[in-house]
């Protein structure tokens, strides 16, 4: 079982790309992150096999520290 995190900033291509991965059964998109603050946060809650990133997506990033 492949768990992944999808992150992009369009709403619409996360839906479709979640869609057409439900044909696939060994494939759970286990979180979705908007921008890249959420990915980092999901990153340090949960352990993912891969994460399929935008690279032109925006980072807002806050402090850990």
């Amino acid at each position: 079982m492949i768990r992944l995190l999808i992150a992009d900033d369009h709403a619409i291509f996360r839906e479709g790309l979640k869609h057409i991965l439900e044909e696939h059964p060994d494939i759970i998109v286990a979180d979705e992150a908007k921008n890249g603050q959420e990915v980092l946060d999901n990153i340090w809650k949960r352990e993912y096999d891969m994460v399929l990133l935008d690279i032109g997506m925006r980072v807002c990033l806050r402090s850990r520290f």
